[in-house]
């Protein structure tokens, strides 16, 4: 009886997230598996991202716009005439870098993080430094790509996009 209490006790005190749950990691296979760089995002449902490769390198965008539309969160889509991430509701837009462009979202996207692995170690991750939020550098195409969808990055105020005011489209 004991050390049933004792395991149940564990579990409860120390949950665990399942793989390819939301809210766990996500197992997304070989760098060489990853969409070509410049294409357009993959929406990945049970994960609730989107993932694009883009000039600079993967990334993981959570799929709620960032525009809080009277307390009722909503999705953003990929807009492949205009190359570009658009709200239906709010009218925001944002890069394939997750960059602000323009709309009442006061943020650009915000991202989960991406774990690059060799082996069995870690040997990058996407990270904010600054006023930058910079996605792994992936050191070979045998390398394992995991979306930590328990890690939310919090996308940078609209003020600091790069592209702020200089979209033509």
């Amino acid at each position: 009886m004991t050390v049933g209490t004792g395991v149940a006790a564990y579990q409860f005190l120390y949950p665990r997230q399942r793989m390819n749950e939301f809210g766990g990691k996500f197992y997304l296979g070989a760098a060489s598996d990853m969409p070509p760089v410049g294409s357009e995002p993959q929406a990945n449902v049970y994960g609730k991202f989107w993932l694009a490769n883009a000039e600079k390198g993967l990334r993981a965008f959570y799929e709620i716009c960032t525009h809080p539309w009277r307390n009722n969160p909503h999705k953003y889509r990929w807009d492949s005439a205009r190359n570009l991430f658009r709200c239906p509701l709010c009218g925001s837009k944002f890069s394939l870098e997750g960059h602000y462009i323009e709309g009442p979202a006061p943020r650009s996207l915000d991202q989960f993080e991406i774990e690059i692995g060799v082996g069995r170690a870690t040997v990058a991750v996407t990270t904010h430094v600054g006023d930058k939020i910079e996605p792994p550098i992936v050191p070979s195409a045998e390398a394992e790509i995991v979306v930590d969808t328990g890690m939310l990055i919090e996308g940078l105020p609209k003020g600091d996009s790069p592209l702020l005011n200089r979209y033509q489209g």
